[in-house]
Parts: C-alpha cells; structure tokens; sequence
C-alpha cells in the first residue's frame, strides 16, 4: 500500500477512505449507495465495523469495500477506558492512511474522529444522524457532551440531518465556532426501488401502521395507548406494529405489547414495501430524530403520515395537506389526528398524492448522498 493517491480510470485522483459505522447493517442498508458513488469514482474504501454476521460479510464484499472489526466503547466507558478505544482504532487508522474518515452513529462517531485525528487522516467528518430528547448525559447510547465537543473539535465538517441538531449543539457550547456545517435531509429513498403504492380499499375503517424500534422514545407506548382510545370507538380499525428490539434507555419488551388487544404486533421485516402497500396511513410518533428512513419510505409510498412536532419528524409533514403532527409524547392528540382521517377517508387520496410528491422534491437518495460527496470532498 502506498501513502499517495493514484489515478483513477475516470482521471480522479483516487482516495482512500475509512468508515466508521455503528454496525455493518447500518451501513448496508442505509449508506450503500453513498459507498457504491465513493468506490464507482475510483476510491477505496475500508469500513470499521463492530462486528458482521456471514450475510453482512458477503454483502460488504459486494460493495466492494474491505472491512475490518474495531471495539465500539460500551455505553458510559470510563475516561482511560475510552482513551484506550481511541488509541486502538487511531492505529488501525494510521495503517491504512486514509485521506477521508466519515463516522457516524451515537458512540461510532466520536469514537471515529478522535481516532481520524490523532492518526493524522487529511479530513473527518462528523455525521450526526440524531440527538436523543433528553440530556445528553443521561444517553445511553452516548459518549457524553465532553467528548462529543473534543470530537467536533477534531472534525472538518459536521454533516447533520436536520438544522436543528446543529442549533441545539451550538446551544449547548458543543459546536466549535467555524466548524462548517451542512444539512442532509436523513439517508434518503430510492424513489426507484420504493415507488408509489395504490392505497388499500377504503371501507367503513383503516389500517394505521407504525414500524420502528421497539423503545419509548420512538413512541411506541404512545401508539399503543392511543390506538386502544380510537379502538374502543372504532373497534373495526385496525393498528400494526413492526419493529426490532432496541437496547435504549427505556426499551418496550414485546411481551408487554401483546397484552394490548387494539395493536396487532408483527415480526421485524427486512422489506417495508408489503407492509406499507397494505395500510391507508403511517404513523410515527418519534420523541426525537434525526431524520427517520422508514417515513422517508412511507412518503415514497404515498402514505399520509401522522407523526410529531420533534426535530428530524415534523419536516416530513406539511400538515393537513400529507399529514398530521401532534406534540412529542401526546397520545391523546395522536388519537384525535387518528380519528380525523377515519371520520373523514376522503383526505387520503390528496395527502397519499402529496406525500409521494414531498419525497421527489426533498427527499430523493441523491440530495443525500451528493450533501455527503460534497462534506467529504468526494464529489
């Protein structure tokens, strides 16, 4: 391996770049196509990753991008303890001398441009893809304020998902002031591969799905109880769940949500295509995000959403022409917002329209992965 960029076939000085992800499904299913435009430009790419099953093995190789296992920090690690994780990446890093290190996830991305810097990589990259409701001391899933404002320091750009991540960052003295920062609007859709579905048949009453983790701060337990209020009005309607367990702060055990006869609770899909192609509305009542990729995939479907007023949520609707919002954590409101399209089904072929609509203008997968290009100084 050599420490200077070759010629591509296109004419591009080739480069060569790390990737430090949260775990290899993150980036197989939600930066794949920005790693297909890295590597069709004549880079390569290394990702760092905490671990890969065989499936997810096979499936970086056909991205074309080599791997390598690091030791993501466990959740509230100690000072020396984390120090140790940086060092350790920092000279894995040093080994392949990459001119660009993007990092991103809660403890990931820290973690990533600590390590970028003190492996003396040419540019790091912060991506933020969500701040958590709640104090960032008290995140799990985090590192604490301490070391996200070393990391932001250690970084040439901060990429975000929605602006006001950046403004709540800036507000708590975590942004370096002249860091650029750029806005991405999530991981974006393939308007290509989650194309428009005819709405389900509207009868009497409609099908309401939410597909998320299985944690609070999502609004699970909010959609149930809500869905147990309409439902004892509309006992005809119906109301879906889908999602993974999570390891949060406050994660919902399935058990505790078969015990609520208004939720149907299905298996964790690796496809939201069917599911969606079979519900009149989405609903999604996130406390906080960065940018949700499953309401992305529900507006590319043209399904009203029905989600909240937090960042990274209400950009997705302009309400009452592709949707509702209602307050993070108001479950009543969420009933009311579910009711108002069974009083009136007539609203959902102009908001299933408009969402499809919404998602070509703003959401589409190359505004993302250009904004992504351009932070790393790819494009």
């Amino acid at each position: 391996m050599t420490s200077k960029a070759t010629s591509s076939a296109a004419g591009v000085a080739s480069k060569r770049v790390a990737i430090v992800a949260p775990s290899a499904w993150s980036v197989i299913a939600l930066r794949a196509d920005l790693v297909r435009r890295i590597v069709a430009g004549g880079h390569r790419i290394l990702c760092f990753v905490p671990g890969a099953t065989g499936a997810e093995e096979r499936a970086l190789r056909g991205l074309g991008v080599d791997w390598q296992v690091y030791d993501e920090p466990p959740a509230g690690l100690g000072i020396l303890a984390f120090g140790r994780a940086v060092k350790r990446l920092a000279a894995s890093l040093s080994d392949w001398r990459p001119h660009v290190v993007l990092g991103f996830g809660a403890r990931a991305m820290p973690l990533a441009a600590l390590a970028a810097r003190k492996a003396g990589a040419g540019r790091v990259v912060s991506l933020c893809t969500g701040l958590p409701a709640g104090d960032l001391r008290l995140d799990p899933a985090g590192v604490g304020p301490r070391r996200l404002k070393a990391a932001l320091r250690a970084s040439d750009a901060l990429v975000v998902h929605n602006s006001d991540d950046a403004k709540r960052l800036a507000a708590l003295g975590l942004l370096p002031a002249g860091l650029p920062v750029a806005t991405v609007p999530g991981a974006g859709v393939d308007l290509a591969v989650h194309v428009e579905q005819p709405l389900p048949p509207v009868g009497p009453d409609l099908t309401f799905l939410m597909i998320a983790p299985l944690d609070k701060e999502r609004g699970v337990m909010d959609y149930v109880k809500a869905a147990q209020e309409v439902k004892s009005r509309r006992p005809g309607a119906r109301f879906l769940l889908a999602g993974p367990a999570d390891r949060s702060r406050e994660p919902v055990a399935r058990e505790q949500l078969t015990k609520s006869s208004a939720v149907i609770v299905l298996e964790p899909v690796d496809d939201v295509r069917p599911l969606l192609a079979g519900c009149h509305v989405f609903v999604y009542p996130s406390h906080a995000e960065g940018m949700p990729r499953v309401v992305l995939e529900a507006l590319a479907a043209g399904r009203p959403v029905i989600t909240t007023r937090a960042s990274g949520c209400r950009e997705t609707v302009d309400e009452h022409v592709n949707g509702w919002l209602v307050p993070p954590g108001d479950w009543r409101g969420l009933a009311v917002a579910m009711e108002g399209y069974l009083r009136r089904p007539e609203l959902l072929t102009s908001a299933a329209r408009a969402s499809r609509t919404k998602a070509e203008r703003q959401f589409g997968l190359e505004r993302s992965v250009a904004g992504l290009l351009e932070a790393m100084e790819l494009s």
